[in-house]
């Protein structure tokens, strides 16, 4: 959840590319960290404020964000992650 825009905080970089890979596999098959040329972009998000961004995170949930340079102040956000000694949770 942000909790501040990117047009408060100025700069550039910082917006959440969403990826999904080029070849479909099971899941049990996707690498964790593949490389750039296999992967297609589908989405790019701009912190807005009170915007969540919210996904599975998955083998193939693949994600990224840009480093935020020249930014004038910091971005307020609130990051949280739920794990497991399971391979998964959901089935």
């Amino acid at each position: 959840m942000y909790f501040s825009s990117a047009e408060e905080t100025g700069g550039e970089g910082g917006q959440l590319a969403l990826f999904r890979h080029k070849q479909e596999k099971p899941l049990s098959e996707y690498e964790r960290f593949p490389k750039d040329e296999d992967t297609i972009l589908l989405e790019s998000v701009s912190p807005q404020d009170n915007k969540a961004a919210i996904f599975l995170n998955t083998k193939n949930s693949y994600h990224s964000v840009p480093l935020v340079k020249n930014a004038k102040a910091w971005r307020n956000f609130i990051y949280f992650g739920l794990t497991a000694k399971t391979d998964s949770l959901w089935y």
